[in-house]
């Protein structure tokens, strides 16, 4: 796909447990995770593999390429009445960092979203410092729709990206942008579009 890397989506195991934790020990990955990774949340370690990993609002896949196992990509707060969910991903193994491994698992769950259980929407939040990710959302179509701001330094700030299905009419906010999120339209304003 586009000389992309392959990657495969599995679902998330309980012997992968041990890896996510590791991973996300790491100060770097949890940082980019904005804090809150799956071993992160209490009560997580006991009830992921029963509601968690795929629960009604929650999916979890794991990336694989080769057969190892690289990292995760979630779909969370889905809203089936809405048909839009929270994206958020993690390549643990930094060895795989900056390769296209992050824009190919990408590219496989929005198809999985769009084509398979017929989501309209996803939505991402992401650092404005993080531009390894910020340059991966971009080649998955994803657009900026707003920044949130906070405590005035750059690495505090939040960007706010979104997609919609091809010829969806899904409505969101002011016509555009996060479904239910109420930051105001910042969508397309190269004023607030990171640099």
């Amino acid at each position: 796909m586009d000389g992309l890397p392959d990657v495969v989506l599995r679902d998330l195991q309980p012997d992968d447990w041990a890896r996510v934790q590791a991973w996300e020990a790491d100060e770097e990955i949890l940082h980019y995770l904005g804090k809150k990774g799956l071993t992160t949340v209490p009560g997580n370690a006991a009830g992921l593999w029963s509601r968690g990993v795929a629960g009604n609002r929650r999916r979890v896949f794991a990336i694989e390429t080769g057969g190892l196992f690289i990292g995760y990509v979630e779909l969370r707060e889905i809203n089936w009445r809405r048909r839009a969910a929270e994206l958020r991903i993690c390549i643990g193994e930094k060895a795989y960092w900056s390769r296209g491994y992050g824009t190919a698992a990408v590219r496989e769950v929005m198809d999985w979203s769009f084509n398979a259980v017929n989501l309209e929407y996803i939505y991402l939040r992401v650092y404005r410092d993080n531009p390894r990710a910020l340059r991966c959302y971009e080649k998955c179509g994803f657009r900026y729709e707003g920044i949130l701001r906070a405590g005035g330094r750059t690495e505090d700030e939040i960007v706010l990206m979104g997609i919609r299905r091809p010829g969806s009419r899904v409505l969101t906010h002011g016509g555009q942008g996060y479904v239910g999120l109420r930051v105001g339209v910042f969508r397309d304003n190269p004023v607030n579009r990171p640099s």
